[in-house]
């Protein structure tokens, strides 16, 4: 942790040296010609104290409920075995508590109906738009799951 920091992101005193080694480690992963999509998940307010008393089980709970209602609206609604590499914020840029998951999606994947070929997303009814899935219903999903695994723990 840097103390009084100027905060800029961009600064490679503060974040920006980090955040441009991470960048340069992870676009190895990224497949060549192929768009991606940033999704966020959040930890309604609500929930911060709850979450800074219990981290690793609400944070786990924050993950696992994200990736489950990501890759179950991404197959039923895509066709295709979703993937993704995710990241945790605990603080927002005032650093208060405010958990959330950063995930980054391909706009594709191999096709769960034809073996070995690649399915591109689409948006039905919506062709010449680019949407990965509708984020009502996956919100929805997301809401589901998490409350379901709260009141499990």
């Amino acid at each position: 942790m840097i103390y009084n920091s100027c905060g800029d992101r961009h600064c490679p005193e503060c974040a920006g040296g980090k955040r441009a080694d991470w960048l340069e480690k992870t676009s190895t992963l990224l497949l060549p010609n192929v768009d991606y999509f940033q999704v966020v998940f959040t930890l309604p307010g609500e929930l911060s104290r709850l979450a800074l008393g219990n981290r690793k089980p609400i944070y786990d709970l924050l993950f696992r409920a994200s990736w489950e209602a990501l890759r179950e609206t991404i197959e039923a609604e895509q066709g295709y075995r979703a993937a993704t590499t995710m990241v945790l914020h605990t603080w927002n840029q005032k650093l208060e508590a405010h958990g959330h998951v950063h995930a980054v999606v391909p706009s594709g994947g191999p096709s769960l109906h034809k073996i070995g070929q690649w399915k591109q997303c689409w948006h039905k009814g919506r062709e010449t738009s680019f949407h990965l899935v509708d984020a009502s219903e996956l919100r929805r999903n997301y809401r589901d799951r998490f409350i379901e695994g709260l009141r499990r723990l």
